[in-house]
């Protein structure tokens, strides 16, 4: 008896040793793993990480604002490498899928492929749209312009082409390069819905905002043929591009209004271009001429014609809406609608419930949290533009806290379309 009993406490004791080794040795391979391995596999982004820029004559870091981030919706809050540096990180939520498209606000940025930093900065297309695509924005705006004369053709387009520039209010060049629109939609074609970035399946949204334009009236087939580079441009976007699809043939803005209806998970994997330019003109035979056809016609590329809320809100080449249209999409001037009285910010938020809204503040400044707490919450605005490269990291998490970590934030209950 004596025998057995001390067989079994030998056996006891052997056990406990190795279930104490198995649990040192799982610390120690952690432990290797989080501080050796981990570090080589997934390196932070950080101001000082070496970024390419293509003007040599100005300097240019990354704010320490964007690493990785998630590659799908998730309830949870994100860990402390994910997200948004130096802060509560991004949790890369998202509105459910049945959430409707007009119901939607959606992570917004100012001028992708700008890398700043604001107010005299560079593009970087390559760089800052990726890294705008692992922050979670999924509202890309390409502000469109064209150089007046010839300048360095290292770092700018030739005159007349479109391309991506960033001007002051009195049409001042602040940029020090110019930004390629191909490439710029090419890094959004081969990143945006990979499982590298947050939400991924989740609808892309190209804005294309054209600051300036041949006249339609007075250089019509200047205008076309302007507008037909820029069509040229998007060719990446082919296979994602919201078309002609079982749901219909969503083609030059025939079915704006139904898109607004959709729920994102009719919407997944897709791009909605949306632009401010009138692309009616290519439906002209007369100044088509059978010049262009889908590939070079950017009237078949866009699904959602912008217009003017107002003539307050001039921006670009946007214009007002015929008076017999109900427009799907306006752009309004962030500034105005939030000087505007509590009555009419009511009525302006009840329009909201019928037209996806896009509002553009200061093109080298971020509105404040107070301002984006309203144009959000009181106003119902759907996208509001912003640069993450430039401000401090807590400024820009402070705007992240206002769409409650989502990339796709719900409109407040009482501001949404209800059928």
């Amino acid at each position: 008896m004596q025998t057995t009993s001390t067989a079994s406490s030998s056996s006891s004791l052997v056990i406990v040793i190795v279930i104490i080794a198995i649990v040192i040795l799982a610390g120690i391979g952690y432990l290797v793993y989080k501080f050796a391995i981990a570090p080589i596999l997934s390196p932070p982004v950080s101001a000082n990480s070496p970024i390419p820029v293509t003007a040599t004559n100005n300097t240019n870091s990354l704010n320490t604002t964007v690493v990785n981030a998630k590659s799908s919706c998730s309830s949870g809050s994100a860990s402390a490498s994910e997200g948004f540096q130096d802060s509560t990180p991004l949790g890369y939520t998202c509105a459910p899928l049945e959430t409707i498209f007009l119901n939607s606000q959606a992570m917004s940025i100012k001028d992708t492929g700008y890398i700043g930093p604001y107010p005299k900065g560079v593009f970087n297309v390559e760089t800052a749209t990726g890294y705008a695509l692992k922050a979670g924005f999924r509202f890309l705006t390409l502000q469109i312009d064209y150089m007046d004369t010839k300048k360095d053709l290292i770092n700018y387009d030739p005159p007349g082409e479109p391309t991506l520039l960033l001007r002051d209010s009195t049409g001042a060049i602040l940029s020090g390069n110019s930004g390629s629109i191909e490439k710029t939609i090419t890094a959004i074609a081969n990143k945006g819905f990979s499982p590298e970035v947050p939400n991924s399946l989740y609808p892309i949204i190209v804005y294309l905002h054209i600051v300036r334009a041949p006249s339609q009236v007075t250089d019509a087939k200047g205008y076309l043929a302007f507008l037909s580079k820029i069509a040229v441009a998007l060719g990446p976007l082919g296979p994602y591009h919201l078309g002609l699809n079982p749901l219909g043939n969503f083609t030059r803005q025939q079915l704006a209004n139904q898109i607004l209806t959709m729920p994102l998970k009719s919407l997944k994997g897709q791009v909605i271009v949306m632009c401010n330019a009138d692309t009616s003109l290519f439906r002209n035979k007369t100044l088509n001429e059978n010049k262009y056809t889908t590939v070079n016609d950017l009237d078949f590329w866009v699904n959602m014609r912008v217009t003017l809320d107002d003539e307050a809100d001039a921006s670009g080449i946007t214009q007002l809406a015929d008076k017999s249209d109900t427009p799907a999409a306006v752009l309004v001037s962030l500034p105005r609608v939030l000087a505007l009285s509590s009555l009419k910010q009511e009525a302006f938020a009840g329009k909201g419930k019928q037209r996806y809204v896009i509002a553009m503040g200061s093109r080298t400044d971020n509105p404040t949290t107070t301002e984006m707490h309203t144009a959000l919450n009181t106003l119902g605005i759907n996208a509001i533009p912003i640069d993450i490269f430039t401000p401090e990291s807590n400024s820009i998490l402070l705007i992240a806290n206002e769409y409650s970590d989502m990339t796709y934030r719900p409109k407040p209950a009482a501001l949404q379309y209800v059928s």
